[in-house]
């Protein structure tokens, strides 16, 4: 990896190069000082900018990124932050990019507020000066509906409890969140009693964000609109209409089976077995 991302850099004959993954995000303070190493050592210029969610916003998207690949326990925010090291917060942990390369990143509020045109892709052209003429964006990364993340959720606790991370795995993976969007969308957030816990747990970030990001927005919790509770109640509830809209979507003959005769049980295994069929790309047979 290192040899392959070397030749790419010397490729670029001093014109500017983009580094960007989400890998990146999770580096401990040691993996952090070895990858700016790895690039002084090789004479660049670098330019760190990145760009930090609130911490709600933050724990939603980790909370759909697990449950990709890995089960869940709703009430253990840690347990969504697979892979990530615990030596600091979030964004405690850009702090050490300063303290390794000596000056400070570039660090921006993720906010539609504090974007041009509100959109982080604009924002980040204009910042390492490329004009966005003839440049066509494309959203390839939305937050998944509700329904899928509750379809998750069931899928992980009765017969996927983790996804295969080969490459064939995560091809696999990119088809199977695709057929996911297909579900019906619904504006969801995360229950008061867990935004509180991570709030509590993420004090010092409207202190620290005001001091070190751009054009920093805060968004107290008191203002946060709750459309639909991420509750482990929630997610597990299942209505005789999600048993029919997941099995329309899996393609699963559903006059065949009396579905609102199903327990609890019945109803979240189905919705598994449903979730299940189409990650294998199979038709549902039960």
């Amino acid at each position: 990896m290192k040899r392959q991302l070397h030749d790419e850099l010397e490729a670029l004959d001093g014109r500017i190069g983009i580094i960007s993954a989400e890998v990146i995000s999770a580096f401990s303070k040691t993996e952090m000082q070895e990858f700016h190493c790895f690039l002084m050592e090789r004479k660049f210029s670098i330019n760190y900018i990145g760009y930090v969610r609130n911490p709600v916003p933050y724990f939603k998207a980790m909370l759909q990124q697990t449950l990709k690949q890995n089960a869940v326990d709703l009430q253990n925010i840690d347990g969504w932050l697979l892979g990530m090291p615990r030596e600091a917060t979030y964004y405690g942990r850009l702090d050490f990019l300063h303290e390794i390369s000596g000056q400070p990143p570039s660090m921006i509020h993720f906010h539609p507020d504090a974007l041009e045109e509100e959109d982080v892709v604009v924002d980040f052209l204009g910042r390492i000066g490329v004009e966005r003429k003839d440049i066509n964006i494309y959203r390839a990364n939305d937050s998944l509906p509700f329904a899928a993340i509750k379809g998750l959720y069931h899928l992980r606790a009765n017969l996927m409890p983790e996804d295969n991370k080969s490459i064939d795995g995560k091809v696999r993976i990119m088809s199977f969140l695709s057929r996911l969007r297909e579900l019906p969308h619904e504006n969801w957030d995360l229950a008061k009693e867990v935004m509180s816990q991570i709030f509590e747990k993420h004090s010092d970030f409207s202190e620290w964000g005001a001091r070190k990001l751009e054009n920093f927005q805060p968004v107290p919790l008191s203002k946060t609109s709750i459309e639909r509770a991420a509750t482990h109640l929630d997610l597990g509830k299942i209505s005789d209409a999600d048993l029919y809209s997941f099995g329309d979507w899996a393609k699963y003959p559903c006059g065949c089976l009396d579905l609102t005769a199903m327990d609890a049980t019945e109803r979240s295994n189905f919705i598994a077995q449903c979730v299940y069929s189409v990650r294998l790309g199979r038709c549902m047979i039960l």
